[in-house]
């Protein structure tokens, strides 16, 4: 029986967050980047801080709440000022330490969720730059130095993640491209060095978020304007969706290829 490993990439607003915390297997943790990610889910989440978590994953599945969430950006870096006339990137090297510790939680004590969903893996390459900056300042100047370090460490975190015996599911936010030649707009994870182009096939299902007339869907197979989609399985899934785990795994779940 095989676990979800989903990637889902789109615009702001098309209801990644709520399409798959909303709706995804439970008991659900979600590891969330965004102060108002979660603002869209009408049922009751639990939300815990890394010591909280520890206590969650030593308890068996049955005992857990449906919903937990855990924030790991919760404050922007402290700089004396809530203004700052430097240009670049503010060093902080609090968060992604204490990311680190909270995700290591799900290995060093137990992992009994169903669903493990990182939102979004956008931020995380943030607070990751962020870190970066603190700690390796004389790169800064030079993107080719530190685009591929924090490209690398965001991998590593995804890579860890597929270990988890659940389903996992990262959202991530897309950038829009337009050719100046020929005006033809393109979406691209928006993820630093290789890794932006490699996630596609990291993962069993990349998909994209948009909205089709005002309701949500996702697109599993290219269409023109974004490039690497694909489902490695369920088979035979059309090439529009709706987005919840019903719409795409439904019949997975009746033949036994996955679980609810």
């Amino acid at each position: 029986m095989n676990h979800i490993r989903e990637a889902r990439m789109g615009p702001a607003n098309t209801w990644k967050t709520g399409a798959v915390v909303g709706t995804y297997p439970r008991p659900l943790l979600v590891l969330e980047g965004d102060e108002h990610g979660l603002s869209v889910i009408r049922d009751p989440v639990e939300v815990v801080d890394t010591a909280g978590l520890r206590l969650l994953a030593a308890k068996p599945r049955e005992a857990l709440p449906p919903l937990t969430a855990v924030y790991f950006d919760p404050h922007p870096p402290s700089t004396g000022s809530v203004l700052i006339k430097e240009f670049g990137t503010v060093p902080d090297k609090e968060t992604f330490p204490v990311f680190v510790e909270m995700f290591n939680v799900l290995f060093d004590v137990g992992c009994p969720w169903k669903t493990v969903v990182l939102d979004p893996l956008t931020r995380l390459n943030e607070i990751v730059q962020r870190y970066h900056a603190s700690v390796k300042a004389g790169e800064l100047a030079d993107p080719r130095k530190w685009a591929s370090s924090i490209g690398q460490k965001v991998a590593q975190v995804v890579y860890a993640l597929k270990m988890l015996e659940c389903h996992i599911v990262v959202i991530l936010h897309a950038s829009i491209d337009k050719d100046e030649l020929t005006g033809q707009v393109s979406y691209s994870p928006m993820l630093y060095s290789r890794f932006r182009d490699s996630i596609s096939n990291v993962m069993a299902q990349f998909v994209f978020a948009k909205l089709d007339k005002g309701q949500a869907v996702v697109l599993t197979r290219d269409d023109g304007y974004v490039t690497g989609l694909g489902c490695k399985w369920p088979t035979g899934l059309p090439a529009k969706v709706g987005p919840t785990f019903n719409d795409i795994y439904g019949n997975a779940v009746k033949t036994g290829e996955t679980y609810a």
